[in-house]
């Protein structure tokens, strides 16, 4: 993992995502639905985030103090026997330090269309946990994403959070979807052949 984000820092990356959210590897450890294991890394909320705590390290040791580390979390599991928000807030007392940014995200597999932002949910209901994360963690930002622009302008004025990040139908490349079917071409070739 140090190695992965030392060549993006050297590339030209201002910020290192860990994504230890959604039932991807590091979420498997760190979810008591998945992790049976009855070794340091299994049981406690401790033992649990210990490979996630392995990664926030290397990943710091890599790119130095300077550059900031976001950890994307599926706050909530959203299934039955998983992480809670008050599970999380637990086992971020373990993962807090070198982290300089919380992104704050919800679901595991099972429960997708909560990761996915499904268009039938209300805007801004990912808030509560931003809000419950801040009187936790009152020094270190969190983020968290919508995929319209105007809910985070709505979001934002009701002070729901300091960060928030719109997703693809919001940006630039759902721009060129709807413009030119074939966009991924142009695109592959503005990265790759510069």
């Amino acid at each position: 993992m140090g190695l992965v984000a030392k060549r993006a820092v050297n590339a030209g990356f201002d910020l290192i995502e860990i994504h230890a959210g959604h039932s991807y590897l590091i979420s498997q450890f760190l979810s008591p639905t998945m992790n049976d294991r009855t070794d340091e890394f299994g049981g406690s909320a401790k033992n649990r985030s210990r490979f996630c705590r392995m990664v926030i390290d290397q990943v710091r040791a890599a790119i130095g103090p300077h550059v900031p580390i976001s950890l994307r979390l599926s706050v909530d599991e959203l299934v039955a026997g998983g992480n809670t928000i008050e599970d999380c807030l637990e086992y971020l007392e373990y993962l807090q330090d070198e982290v300089d940014l919380f992104d704050t995200s919800a679901g595991l597999n099972p429960t997708i269309q909560y990761q996915i932002d499904a268009n039938y949910l209300e805007d801004g209901w990912r808030l509560i946990w931003q809000k419950l994360y801040a009187t936790v963690f009152t020094s270190l930002p969190s983020l968290s994403e919508t995929s319209v622009i105007p809910r985070w302008r709505k979001i934002s004025w009701r002070g729901g959070c300091g960060l928030y990040r719109t997703g693809p139908g919001a940006d630039r490349r759902s721009r060129m979807v709807q413009q030119n079917q074939v966009w991924p071409h142009p695109a592959a070739a503005e990265v790759y052949f510069l």
